[in-house]
Order: C-alpha cells, then structure tokens, then sequence
C-alpha cells in the first residue's frame, strides 16, 4: 500500500468513491465471524462495554463510520460501525504498523487502515483521523474526520447572533449561508452544550465569526451542517 492512500487532513481534494460501493457490496466477509454489535447511543468512544480489561487507544468520526482503535494488553483492535448501513458492526484484531500511526486491520478480503493525526490544537479538541478501506488491494472509500466544532450555515439566507439564548434578546449580528462558525463551551467529548429558550428553543453559544448564541437544531430556522 502506497502513501497516497493516506492523504494529509489538510489536503484540498481528496477522490472518494461512494458510500453506495459500499452498501452493494458489503464490506463484512462472509466468512468472517468478527461481527460484533454494539449502540452508538452508548459512549462509542470507549472501549469498556466490550469488556474491563479493554482500553481505548484512539477514537474519531467520518461521515459515515464510528472508528476507535481498542487495546487490551499488548493487542490492538479495530472497533467500527457504519451510520447509514443495515451492515453490523465489527470488531477485529488490528496490528500497528512500522509507520507508527496507522493501524491495519483485516476482516476476509477487506482491509481497514486508520491513520491518526496527533497534531490536533486545543481549538480543535476532536481526534483527527483518515479511514481508508481496500478490498481485495484495491481502495474503496477514504474518509477524513469531522469536525463537530466547526459548522456552517446551510440556511437561512442569514442567521442572526443573539447576546443572549433568546429571540428577543439584542442582536449582535448577522451570518451569512454558506460562512463557517465555530462552537464554544464544548464538554469533553467535544459536543456543544445546548441551551433552552423561551418556547423550548434550543441554543448554542459560539465564538466565531461572533461571540454570543444562534438556534440550534430548529431547521425551520436555522439549518447547519458539519464542516468536512
């Protein structure tokens, strides 16, 4: 396998093929008895509802799979599940490689490589990662991470930033579609911590390009998407 099947996170394009390769041809072997099940309502980034003794080495997210890379003792194990597929999730052995950040692991003709980025800043508090899947040699799908702080503005035309959770609170400005925002107060695990308004509103508090509060999760109002 060539570096080019690892492209830097910062890298402008990045050929993929589509998710529905995939779902026609599902990426579990036949063969294979690896599957393991798992709800990605749980912590998925933790590896201890598999078992105590299980410790989690890296976890990120792509927009179609929860990847995390487990160990317990001297092993390694990948533990992943796809978002929008009726495929079951796997967990199977991993092996580190000599470059030090990528993990292999093989399920049957398929083979899963994640390749971790750990030059992360405290203003980017997700773990950064690039999956790449083969089968039989041949790459199939390579996804970058996401990045949950960060969304832009699908819709409206403009989406106004309030100093306070509120409707009725002062205006500090206004945010045009398609222009990026950064989330603030994120917990731990990096998800924004929402607020409610008057009349059950749900707001979050930003940083960027304005601090102060925006809607959040009403797509009547306000429909935002997670930068790629």
């Amino acid at each position: 396998m060539t570096n080019q099947l690892f492209p830097q996170l910062n890298a402008a394009v990045v050929t993929l093929l589509s998710i529905s390769t995939l779902i026609a041809y599902p990426v579990i072997a036949d063969t294979s008895n690896s599957e393991y099940t798992f709800l990605v309502t749980q912590d998925w980034r933790s590896c201890d509802h598999i078992g105590k003794k299980y410790q989690e080495v890296y976890a990120f997210e792509t927009p179609s799979f929860y990847i995390n890379i487990c160990r317990k003792g001297e092993n390694y194990f990948y533990l992943g599940e796809a978002k929008q597929t009726n495929v079951g999730s796997i967990f199977i052995p991993a092996q580190l490689l000599d470059e030090g950040k990528i993990y292999r692991a093989d399920n049957g003709n398929v083979a899963y490589y994640v390749a971790i980025d750990e030059t992360k800043s405290k203003a980017t508090p997700e773990n950064q990662g690039t999956l790449t899947i083969e089968r039989n040699g041949n790459p199939v799908l390579t996804e970058n991470s996401v990045t949950q702080h960060c969304l832009f503005v699908e819709s409206p035309a403009s989406l106004s930033v309030r100093n306070k959770p509120n409707e009725q609170a002062s205006q500090i400005g206004t945010i045009p579609a398609r222009s990026q925002i950064t989330l603030a107060n994120l917990d731990p695990q990096g998800n924004p911590q929402i607020k409610q308004g008057l009349n059950g509103s749900s707001w979050v508090e930003i940083s960027n390009p304005y601090k102060g509060f925006i809607l959040y999760g009403n797509e009547e109002k306000s429909s935002l998407a997670t930068c790629q």
